[in-house]
C-alpha cells in the first residue's frame, strides 16, 4: 500500500514514522520550507516518551529545546502562581524551537529512507481509478491511501467539504521579541495571564528570544478598530506580569496572526483516507497539548491504518470513535479551566466561553430583590443572550427593570407586555444571565 501524508508537522511525521516501521511505502508532502514562525512551543513532559517510542534520537529534541521547569499563571486572580514541573510524574516539559524541531524530525525521516518533500503545495487532490492523485501543478504522486495532516486549514477539508464545527473564533497575535543583551537561556518558564480581551501566553525560546502571544477573538480585534500591532500593544499595556516580562526586549512591530480556534470535523476517516492532528481536531492553546496531541494521534492513526490494511475492517471506525472521545474529554477540561476565571464576565471574550444560559439550573435572584440596569452600553451582550435564549425579549425585559427595579414588579410588567401568564425556567435563566454579565446589578435596599 502506497500512503501519502499531506503535512510535515508533528502529526504527519509521527504517522510517517509509525507506518515506516511497519513496512509501508510513505511520502510526506510539506507545503512550507520550515522557515516561517510556527505557533506551539510547549511540549508537555509526556512528549519525550512518545518521541522515544517513535525512535527519534534524543539529541534531536534536546538540541532544539530547553527545559520548561515552571508554569506561571495569573488566572482567576491578579497574583502570579507557580506550578513546578517537578510535580509532573513525567518530569520536566520542553520549550521547542519551532520550526527548527519540525525540520530536524523531517530530516531524520529522510535519513531513514522515508520520502519527504518540502515546499510541495498539494493544490490538486482527486480520486482516480488507481486511487488518489496528488499534484502541486508540476509533479503528480499516486497513492492508495491519504493521511490528512495539513493542519487547521486542511487542504483535504477544503476539497471534500467534510462538515466542520468550530466552538469559538480564537486567534493568536504573536510578536517575537529580541533581547537587548543576547543570551541563550538554559531553562525557562511558561507564563499565562488573563485580561478582559483574552489572555497572554509568553515563553522564552532556546535562542533567547521571547514569544508573546495575545489570545483573543477575531471579532474582539475587529470591533476594537485597531490594527493587529496596535491591539497587541494596547493589551500588553493592560497586563501586569506579561508587560514586566517584556522589559529588556524589543520587537519590530510586525506581528503574525494564526487561527487558534477549537474545532472538529464530522468524519475523521473514510475507506481510503484518515485525518490526524489539527486537521481532525484542534485544541485551544490553553491546553498546551497541541504538539502532544499530534504525536499521540499520529501513532494511533498509524496503528489503526496498519490494522485496517491487514483486514481489520472496523479499525478506521475505531479510530474515529477514539478521536471523538479524545475531543469530548478535551472540551470538558477546556470548560473547567476557563471557568476558573470569572473576573471579566461582562466582556465578550469571556461570556462567550463561560455563559451558557440554557444550562443554568441554580437561581439566586429573589422576588423582592432590587436590580438596576447597568449604564454601560450592553447591546452586544443582549444580542448574545437573544441568540441563546430566543424565547426572551431582552430589550423589553431590561426596560421593565429600568422602570420598576424590583424583580417581581419588573417581571410582572414584562409578562403583561408579552401576554404571558406565568414565569418559566427560561425567565429565571434570563435573569441570572443578565446578572452574570453585568447588565442587571444588585442594589442595596434604601439606596
Amino acid at each position: 500500500m502506497k500512503i501519502v501524508i499531506i503535512g510535515g508537522g508533528p502529526a504527519g511525521l509521527s504517522t510517517a514514522l509509525k507506518l515506516h516501521r511497519a513496512g509501508y511505502e510513505i511520502s510526506v508532502l510539506e507545503a512550507s520550507g520550515y522557515t516561517r514562525p510556527r505557533a506551539g512551543e510547549h511540549l508537555a513532559a509526556k512528549g519525550h516518551l512518545l518521541l522515544r517510542d517513535l525512535g527519534i534520537p534524543e539529541s534531536i529534541w534536546l538540541d532544539q529545546s530547553i527545559p520548561c521547569r515552571v508554569v506561571q499563571g495569573a488566572w482567576g486572580k491578579s497574583e502570579l502562581g507557580e506550578e513546578a514541573s517537578i510535580y509532573n510524574p513525567y518530569g520536566e516539559g520542553y520549550i521547542l524551537s519551532r520550526p527548527g524541531f519540525d525540520w530536524a524530525v523531517f530530516e531524520y525521516c529522510r535519513s531513514i529512507g522515508i520520502d519527504v518533500r518540502k515546499n510541495f503545495h498539494a493544490r490538486i487532490l482527486v480520486r482516480t481509478s488507481l486511487g488518489w492523485k496528488i499534484s502541486d501543478g508540476k509533479q503528480d504522486i499516486q497513492a492508495d491511501f491519504v493521511v490528512d495532516a495539513s493542519g487547521r486549514n486542511s487542504k483535504f477539508y477544503q476539497t471534500f467539504k467534510s462538515d466542520r464545527t468550530a466552538e469559538d473564533e480564537l486567534i493568536g497575535i504573536s510578536m517575537i521579541l529580541e533581547p537587548a543583551v543576547p543570551a541563550a537561556p538554559n531553562g525557562t518558564s511558561l507564563l499565562v495571564e488573563s485580561l478582559s480581551n483574552g489572555w497572554w501566553y509568553s515563553v522564552q525560546l532556546p535562542s533567547g528570544k521571547l514569544v508573546a502571544t495575545l489570545m483573543t477573538d477575531a471579532s474582539t480585534l475587529s470591533s476594537s478598530g485597531e490594527k493587529q500591532a496596535a491591539f497587541w500593544a494596547s493589551n500588553l499595556a493592560q497586563s501586569t506580569h506579561t508587560r514586566q516580562r517584556t522589559i529588556g526586549f524589543q520587537h519590530d512591530g510586525k506581528p503574525f496572526t494564526q487561527s487558534a480556534k477549537t474545532q472538529s470535523i464530522e468524519r475523521v476517516a473514510g475507506p481510503d483516507w484518515i485525518a490526524v492532528g489539527d486537521a481532525a481536531i484542534s485544541y485551544d492553546p490553553l491546553s498546551s497539548a497541541g504538539i502532544l496531541k499530534g504525536l499521540e494521534m499520529g501513532q494511533l492513526a498509524g496503528t489503526r491504518l496498519d490494522e485496517f490494511s491487514r483486514g481489520h475492517a472496523t479499525a478506521l471506525a475505531e479510530y474515529e470513535g477514539e478521536v471523538k472521545a479524545m475531543y469530548a474529554d478535551y472540551l470538558l477540561e477546556k470548560d473547567r479551566v476557563y471557568a476558573r476565571e470569572q473576573r471579566f464576565m461582562n466582556h465578550p471574550f469571556w461570556y462567550r466561553r463561560l455563559l451558557k444560559p440554557t444550562s443554568i439550573q441554580q437561581f439566586s435572584i429573589l422576588p423582592q430583590q432590587h436590580l438596576a440596569v447597568s449604564k454601560e452600553r450592553h447591546e452586544r451582550r443582549l444580542e448574545y443572550l437573544a441568540i441563546h435564549l430566543p424565547t426572551i425579549d431582552f430589550n423589553s425585559l431590561t426596560e421593565a427593570f429600568g422602570k420598576y427595579g424590583v424583580t417581581h414588579l419588573a417581571m410582572g410588567d414584562y409578562l403583561r407586555r408579552k401576554g404571558e401568564q406565568e414565569i418559566g425556567i427560561h425567565h429565571f435563566q434570563a435573569l441570572e444571565s443578565l446578572k452574570m454579565i453585568g447588565i442587571l446589578e444588585p442594589v442595596a435596599q434604601g439606596n
